[in-house]
């Protein structure tokens, strides 16, 4: 039983008074709990709601309680505090009230708080360490919905085969520990009409199969599961596709969450702080590490009967029944060599994601049908632990991922943010390199024109009279052309 701080007045010291007095302060207190608990709910406190991110309208916690609004869940439990329309969808709760009751500490629900009572005083237990699992889906979840709806910030998009891809203007760091390359976020939407959402999640996680359907990946191997963590580890050999360049190797971690009520899954890889991975895994010293700095899924169900708008402007890319809509995002540095910038590879290679996008489809469609005749519609093919909230207590090892913060795309925080962390101006040294290659080439032709015009004032003039003087045409009746016809022939 917890101790409850109640002034009470002690009225002389017979035993049936004093037990009087016992009584209605215990009632009292009873009170005073079930108005504090009705005031300031327990989704307020910090094991249900977290600080929200300040670019989003979000606040800070108050001694471990909410005291504006806590989102809806997400991630299947989880709410963020903050102000602000995106604060008040779905099943928020309003927090407010909380100011109103004291601060948190014995009056917290005893679900959600241990204490170890010690004379008058009471001690918390510390908080748990954060997760890797937690910190990708985390920012995963804010980039696939804060960063993609700021369509001021993208570039236009390519069009192909029904999905859309576009960059951010912006340049992010992601490159190794002590590197500083920048280069653009990518973004993508696509629909997969003959597949459910667990079937596209299916594909994504089954990872040790990927070189079945994807063209894109050479080896796969499983490093292991880091269940303080809540994640995977992945080590992946990916083809360059052109002759004498070395392929790129890629550690990473990788996240899963889902919800099979609801069929919405995330997918989510990162290569930071892949130190530990390395230790289970050599470096490929034949390749190139590459970094994906934060990659993700986002697979939700078309809407009951189907698209009758269609977000994307195209109508024949309307959302079905029954079908799937993915958002993804991707944050890859290849390292190419110096002289081809972020940009110019992502010019290149975007029929490539295309390609992949088919694939998957494809691949998905597959994993339906199949799903369908073994009658195992709602299975995962990782264990559950790895994607259900709750399953497994994560321990976490206090690992924190560093992600670069989002620039708003204005006129004024473009001035504000030219030096700033986390960002790279517009003329990034790459560029500044082939414009360089450009006007050498350039010079190099115009010298080689300048030295055949030279080259061609010293030879005779009969051999340029020669050498350009149209050929006569000859009939072929005539005796010269059959002549020469039999010399040919003859030859």
């Amino acid at each position: 039983r917890k101790r409850r701080r109640i002034s009470c007045l002690m009225v002389g010291s017979r035993p049936c008074l004093a037990v009087a007095v016992a009584s209605l302060c215990w009632v009292a207190a009873e009170d005073q709990i079930s108005e504090s608990q009705a005031l300031c709910p327990s989704s307020c406190y910090s094991e249900h709601c977290h600080p929200g991110a300040e670019w989003d309208g979000g606040t800070g916690l108050v001694e471990g309680v909410c005291r504006n609004t806590c989102s809806r869940k997400f991630f299947g439990k989880i709410r963020y505090c903050g102000l602000g329309d995106r604060y008040l969808l779905g099943d928020y709760v309003n927090c407010t009230d909380c100011a109103l009751t004291s601060t948190r500490s014995s009056d917290a629900p005893p679900s959600t708080r241990e204490t170890k009572e010690t004379g008058d005083t009471e001690e918390t237990q510390p908080e748990t360490k954060q997760s890797l699992r937690t910190e990708l889906l985390r920012e995963a979840k804010k980039r696939l919905t804060a960063w993609y709806e700021d369509q001021e910030s993208m570039n236009l998009p390519f069009w192909s085969f029904n999905a859309r891809i576009q960059q951010t203007k912006q340049w992010y760091w992601c490159d190794a520990a002590n590197g500083s390359m920048h280069v653009p976020v990518t973004f993508g939407e696509f629909n997969v009409t003959d597949a459910r959402p667990i079937d596209v999640f299916n594909t994504l996680s089954d990872m040790q199969k990927q070189t079945e359907w994807d063209a894109t990946v050479d080896d796969v191997n499983l490093l292991g599961d880091f269940k303080e963590d809540g994640v995977r580890g992945v080590e992946m050999l990916l083809p360059s596709g052109i002759l004498m360049v070395p392929p790129r190797e890629v550690f990473q971690w990788v996240a899963f969450n889902g919800s099979l009520s609801d069929q919405e899954f995330w997918f989510v890889v990162s290569t930071l702080k892949k130190d530990k991975l390395h230790a289970v895994r050599h470096i490929n010293r034949a390749a190139v590490q590459a970094d994906n700095c934060l990659g993700a899924y986002w697979v939700r169900p078309c809407p009951a009967g189907g698209e009758i708008h269609c977000p994307l402007g195209n109508p024949q890319n309307c959302c079905p029944d029954g079908g799937s809509r993915v958002i993804f995002t991707a944050h890859v540095n290849v390292h190419p060599p110096k002289v081809i910038s972020a940009k110019s590879i992502f010019d290149l290679s975007w029929p490539k994601q295309i390609d992949w996008v088919n694939a998957l489809r494809k691949r998905a469609a597959a994993n339906a049908t199949s799903s369908a005749e073994g009658k195992q519609s709602n299975e995962t093919v990782i264990p559950r632990w790895l994607w259900q909230d709750g399953e497994v207590p994560l321990e976490g090892t206090g690992t924190h991922l560093d992600f670069p913060h989002r620039v708003y795309d204005t006129a004024v925080m473009a001035r504000l943010y030219a030096d700033g962390p986390g960002l790279r101006r517009r003329g990034h040294p790459a560029s500044l390199i082939t414009w360089v290659v450009y006007i050498t080439l350039a010079a190099a032709c115009l010298v080689f024109a300048l030295s055949a015009a030279w080259r061609r004032r010293q030879l005779p003039q009969a051999f340029w009279k020669g050498l350009f003087e149209p050929v006569p045409l000859v009939p072929p009746d005539s005796p010269s052309w059959r002549q020469a016809s039999r010399e040919v022939l003859s030859c």
